[in-house]
């Protein structure tokens, strides 16, 4: 053996018999360990008894015990819906957008100039036909690069005449014929093509805030109100956790509670996309022992159906689709606060 190892070997056994010296040593508190017992009831409750299953195995099993309404310390937690109904338009274009658009279709228009329209159609075929009688439709809108309009290739600021009559599409829909009807103007019992559907609708005109069919091109919200409850009356279905449910079984069971099962929804994810807390008035007892609540806001989308309040088990008497602005107006400002960062915008 080495110095080294010999060296290294011997701090170990000076260690090793201070260990055992002090394992022989009488312990200075076991004479006085006995004068300490008492003999009082002990302040914990026992532990409820196991109860051992009937068949040969000796794994023994505990008895649930009844399920019950959870809260995290003094405050209940509850789980809420956000139920949005996403787009179902494009956005509306914003005014670069609309000048942009319209800078490309005079400079497509400017470029054509040069050429008569017979380098594109044949004289007196049906498609020749039919450009005329969309110039016709079209009347002073028609671009020609001559006369007063030779200049009007961009907008003017404040200038709104090409938003009239959506760019004189409607009335280019409204003289458009089809195709084996093409040749037959002025003939009784064309077929014109089927005119599209606005962008407002019938629910936008009426002012409808419980139709899925307003603000088409803005995601909406459903929000609820209970009955009885002036201030802050209109927020998010929401329920507490019941029994061993997590965040979103229980969103589950209280948008069916709230709003009925005729609705198609998906909740986006596992995991809240929000939470807040917040602590009861003094002397508000309508909520047991529970001295405030934390929600945690579970995201979900609608596919298809309508809230229907006639059968929920929170006391509802009405419920509306609102976008981010009308939240706010609704809902009320602390509210709003609480929930605007989990609402887009569009």
């Amino acid at each position: 053996m080495n110095a080294g190892l010999r060296s290294a070997r011997r701090p170990l056994g000076m260690l090793l018999k201070q260990h055992r010296q002090q394992a022989a040593a009488p312990r200075a508190y076991s004479s006085a360990a006995p004068a300490t017992v008492t003999t009082e009831t002990p302040t914990t409750p026992p532990a409820p008894p196991i109860q051992f299953s009937q068949n040969a195995s000796t794994t023994p099993t505990a008895t649930p015990s009844k399920p019950t309404a959870r809260s995290a310390g003094p405050y209940r937690t509850t789980s809420a819906v956000v139920l949005s109904r996403p787009p179902m338009l494009t956005p509306d274009l914003d005014p670069f957008e609309e000048s942009f658009y319209f800078y490309q279709r005079r400079l497509n228009q400017r470029l054509a100039l040069p050429f008569t329209r017979y380098f594109y159609f044949k004289k007196d075929t049906p498609a020749d036909l039919e450009w005329k009688r969309k110039q016709k439709a079209l009347g002073d809108d028609v671009f020609t690069g001559f006369g007063k309009r030779s200049w009007a290739d961009e907008l003017l600021v404040g200038d709104e005449s090409h938003k009239s009559d959506d760019n004189g599409f409607r009335r280019l829909a409204a003289t458009t014929v089809s195709g084996e009807d093409a040749t037959a103007e002025g003939v009784e019992g064309v077929k014109k093509f089927e005119m599209p559907l606005g962008r407002t609708s019938k629910a936008d005109m009426e002012g409808d805030r419980r139709s899925l069919d307003r603000h088409m091109t803005r995601t909406l919200y459903l929000l609820v109100r209970k009955k009885g409850r002036d201030r802050y009356a209109w927020k998010f279905p929401q329920s507490p956790l019941v029994g061993f449910e997590n965040l979103k079984e229980a969103a589950e069971r209280t948008l069916a509670e709230a709003a009925g099962v005729n609705m198609n929804t998906w909740f986006v994810g596992n995991v809240p996309i929000g939470h807040s807390g917040y602590r009861y008035p003094k002397g508000y007892t309508e909520d047991g022992d529970y001295m405030g609540k934390k929600v945690f806001y579970m995201k979900a989308r609608i596919m298809a159906g309508q809230a229907d309040l006639a059968e929920n088990k929170f006391g509802l008497d009405d419920f509306m689709w609102l976008t981010k602005e009308e939240v706010d107006e609704v809902a009320g400002r602390p509210y709003f606060n609480v929930v605007k960062d989990m609402l887009v915008n569009q």
